[in-house]
């Protein structure tokens, strides 16, 4: 009997009407869309700023920088394949090299502000 139950409501009765949203419930889906108009724009943002890049390492090829910024974007909107290999041409051109020089520098600086002091 319960399988006739289930079956004479789902097919004869009246769906049971759903209540009207509330004001609370209207404004979270108004928010709900504008973080996704906020998202959309972002991504839009991000998605420019690679072509420029692209276009960028088009006019300096041997810019490591450039390649490691474009695997940076193309991590953040999720392509992470092309960001391995954006990351392996940066590392190619001595953006690793460019890095650890930057850091052996300001340790040598901090070193002699210490030997100052």
């Amino acid at each position: 009997m319960v399988g006739n139950e289930y079956r004479h409501r789902l097919f004869i009765e009246e769906p049971e009407e759903q209540p009207a949203p509330t004001q609370e419930k209207r404004l979270s889906l108004r928010a709900a869309c504008d973080d996704e108009e906020r998202i959309l724009t972002i991504l839009e943002q991000k998605e420019i700023a690679l072509a420029a890049y692209e276009q960028a390492i088009q006019l300096a090829p041997h810019e490591a920088t450039l390649h490691y910024r474009k695997g940076q974007l193309l991590e953040q909107l999720g392509r992470s394949h092309e960001a391995a290999s954006a990351y392996r041409e940066a590392n190619r051109l001595g953006y690793q090299r460019q890095a650890e020089t930057c850091s052996q520098t300001s340790s040598a600086l901090v070193n002699a502000e210490q030997g100052h002091s």
